[in-house]
């Protein structure tokens, strides 16, 4: 199940994690198309002040993420909405 699979948000630290939930958006992107969806809203991530990650850290992962999904779902038929803080 799609809902549960996501551990961390698009700012966790550690690269592997996010590379496994770029997968989970992948699946999760092909639901959507499925059904209808006009849109995906994703929440722009959460600092990681436990594991060491500073504001800046947090800034450049999101912005960077944030970029990578739409570059990678993008099709006439279907664009993911992102709304993100840090986006700029």
């Amino acid at each position: 199940m799609i809902v549960n699979a996501l551990k961390y948000t698009v700012t966790v630290p550690d690269k592997r994690m996010r590379e496994g939930n770029f997968e989970i958006y992948k699946e999760f992107v092909a639901f959507c198309r499925a059904v209808g969806c006009p849109g995906i809203t994703i929440a722009s991530g959460i600092v990681y002040k436990d594991d060491g990650q500073t504001e800046e850290e947090a800034h450049e992962i999101s912005r960077d993420e944030m970029r990578r999904i739409p570059a990678a779902f993008t099709a006439p038929a279907f664009m993911p909405y992102l709304r993100a803080a840090w986006l700029a």
